[in-house]
């Protein structure tokens, strides 16, 4: 249950940031949705055509909640950007939120999958880190800010901590919990100290 949670809260953060960068650099409304949908689910998707030899299809096909969940957070943050109330921290959070969740989340997801502790750090690295990617592609914002804004770093760290937990035969539960705000943590941290825009 938290693992599905966590992955609805990373969709969720991750839409919303992909349509406010989306509005911030006034894409049409079809181009905002291709960025909300994109920023939430390619990290993820990425993660199981990766993983393919375990799955039938990708998450957000088997589950269409993924589907009205970015549907929702389109509709609420197109009506928040037209009354102007959104704010750049705003949206500096709910990029740490959903990074954090989707780093977690990667990393259960291919422990669960194979086992392998190296797998499950680069998956937790490939389902955030994918997902931001991906938004800076399609919004047009440079790949170095993966770099600069310590995106990467970040994710191997959470990966670290995910696989360390296991490795401590912590309870699979804590060890989710423990990821998600260690690497909520590192990402504010590192936002402070970058002190960069996401796009």
């Amino acid at each position: 249950m938290l693992l599905y949670s966590l992955d609805l809260i990373g969709t969720a953060a991750f839409a919303l940031t992909g349509l406010l960068i989306a509005c911030r650099n006034k894409m049409d409304f079809s181009r905002a949705c291709v960025l909300a949908f994109a920023t939430a689910v390619g990290g993820g998707t990425l993660r199981d055509l990766l993983l393919s030899f375990n799955f039938n299809s990708v998450f957000w096909i088997d589950d269409s909640a993924y589907l009205v969940v970015i549907l929702l957070c389109v509709s609420v943050g197109q009506m928040l950007t037209k009354l102007r109330r959104g704010s750049g921290m705003a949206l500096q959070l709910m990029d740490a939120v959903g990074f954090a969740a989707l780093v977690t989340v990667g990393a259960a997801i291919a422990s669960q999958a194979t086992g392998s502790p190296i797998v499950t750090a680069l998956m937790g690295i490939v389902n955030a880190s994918g997902s931001v990617a991906i938004r800076n592609l399609l919004s047009g914002a440079s790949f170095r800010a993966l770099i600069k804004t310590c995106y990467i770093a970040v994710a191997c760290l959470g990966g670290l901590v995910f696989v360390s937990g296991q490795w401590l035969s912590l309870p699979a539960h804590l060890v989710m919990a423990l990821t998600f705000i260690a690497t909520l943590t590192l990402r504010v941290v590192a936002m402070c100290g970058t002190r960069q825009s996401l796009a």
